[in-house]
C-alpha cells in the first residue's frame, strides 16, 4: 500500500528553540595520578545517569488516550511532546533530539513502521521506538520506562565508559610513551642500569676466581660475551655488560658452594 507524507523543511526562524545533541565529554581525569580518581570517575558516571533526559515523542492520533498517557508518563519523570500524525512527528524531530519515540498504531497518514524508517533516516538515527495499540496508559508508560532503562541507559553507559574511561586510559598510555621516548627518561634508565653495573662490579671485586685475577682472560671473556648480541645502543651495551658480570658472580657463588 502506498502512502504519502509531507517532509517539512528545516525551520529557519527562532533557532534558539532547536535543541542540539549533547556533545561527548572529554576526560579530564588522570587515572594514573591517584587511586582516588577512580571514585571521581564513578561519581561522574552516577551524575550523568541521574541527569539522563527522559524526553519522549508520543505520536498518537487519539487526543483522549494521548492525554491520559501523557499524564502517566509525566508522573514517572518523562517530558512529552505529542504529535497527531507522521507529518507532525517529523517536524517535532527536527526541533528536538528525542531518545525515545512511542507510536500508537493507526496513524492517519503513514504506517508506524514507515514512520520509524523516516525518523531514523532524517533525524532520530539513535532513538528507541516502541509501539502500542489498545494498552492502558499505565501499561504503555511502564513499557516506555522499561525500554528507557534497559536500552537507553545502557547506551549511555557505553558512551560514558568508552569516551571518558577510554580517553583517560589512552591519554595515560600516550603520556607514558612520550616519557619513554624522552631524553630525560633515557637518562634515568641509563643511571639505573649504571647503579646496577656498579653493584655487580663491587660483588665481582670480592670474587677470588682465576678470571678476576687474570686480565687477559677477563677481557677475552667479556669480548666473547658481547659478541653474542649486537648492543645497538648505550643502554643495551650496559645491559649486556651487567649480564656478563652477573654470570661471573653466579659462577663464583657456585664454586664457593
Amino acid at each position: 500500500m502506498k502512502f504519502s507524507i509531507a517532509i517539512p523543511a528545516i525551520p529557519t526562524t527562532n533557532p534558539m528553540n532547536t535543541t542540539l545533541s549533547t556533545p561527548k565529554a572529554r576526560s579530564t581525569i588522570d587515572l594514573f595520578d591517584s587511586a582516588e580518581n577512580w571514585h571521581v570517575l564513578q561519581k561522574r558516571h552516577d551524575d550523568v545517569q541521574q541527569t539522563a533526559p527522559k524526553h519522549i515523542l508520543l505520536v498518537d492520533s487519539s487526543s483522549t488516550e494521548s492525554e491520559q498517557l501523557v499524564d502517566t508518563l509525566q508522573n514517572i519523570g518523562f517530558t512529552c511532546v505529542v504529535s497527531r500524525d507522521g507529518n507532525q512527528a517529523l517536524m517535532a524531530s527536527r526541533l528536538k533530539d528525542f531518545p525515545l519515540v512511542a507510536i500508537r498504531r493507526g496513524l492517519p497518514d503513514v504506517s508506524s513502521e514507515d514512520l520509524v524508517d523516516l525518523l531514523k533516516v532524517h533525524n532520530l538515527a539513535n532513538a528507541e521506538f516502541i509501539f502500542f495499540t489498545d494498552e492502558t496508559a499505565d501499561t504503555a508508560a511502564t513499557k516506555a520506562e522499561q525500554v528507557f532503562s534497559d536500552h537507553l541507559l545502557k547506551a549511555r553507559n557505553q558512551e560514558f565508559y568508552g569516551e571518558i574511561l577510554g580517553t583517560a586510559v589512552f591519554e595515560g598510555i600516550a603520556r607514558l610513551r612520550r616519557k619513554e621516548e624522552s631524553t630525560e627518561h633515557a637518562n634515568e634508565k641509563t643511571n639505573r642500569l649504571h647503579a646496577v653495573f656498579q653493584e655487580e662490579i663491587t660483588r665481582l671485586s670480592r670474587n677470588d676466581s682465576d678470571i678476576v685475577r687474570n686480565e687477559e682472560a677477563f677481557k677475552n671473556y667479556l669480548a666473547d660475551f658481547l659478541e653474542r648480541e649486537e648492543p645497538g645502543s648505550p643502554e643495551r651495551l650496559l645491559e649486556l655488560s651487567i649480564r656478563a658480570i652477573q654470570e661471573l658472580n653466579e659462577e663464583g657463588v657456585a664454586e664457593s658452594a
